[in-house]
């Protein structure tokens, strides 16, 4: 659905570039993550968050991720010098896994401490 969109802005003459999709991206993740205070908020003392505010906030993630991966790819193929890309292209993926671990990490974590297991 985003390439479509993408392609029907850039067909109308609307120029996206790298720099205005990673941003678009960050203001995502922001808006997710402020999502679920909000609907805690919004919500009746004692009940629990609406399931449609944790929906919106998965989506919201995802089309950031959808938006911000890519153009750390492109980034790299166009910013870092031919002999290095490869390397480049590695360490990338390797610190997205890196931060997954530690979300992984950090949420099991929180399950003991907190015991919600």
């Amino acid at each position: 659905i985003l390439c479509y969109l993408f392609n029907h802005l850039r067909n109308r003459g609307v120029k996206i570039n790298h720099i205005d999709q990673f941003s678009c991206g960050l203001i995502l993740i922001g808006i997710s993550l402020l999502l679920l205070p909000l609907g805690i908020f919004f919500s009746n003392p004692g009940e629990l968050i609406g399931f449609q505010w944790v929906i919106a906030s998965f989506v919201l993630l995802g089309i950031a991720e959808l938006l911000v991966a890519p153009t750390g790819f492109a980034l790299i193929g166009q910013l870092i010098p031919k002999q290095s890309q490869g390397m480049m292209m590695g360490c990338w993926m390797m610190l997205i896994s890196i931060g997954a671990t530690i979300s992984g990490y950090l949420s099991k974590m929180l399950l003991i401490n907190y015991n919600l297991s």
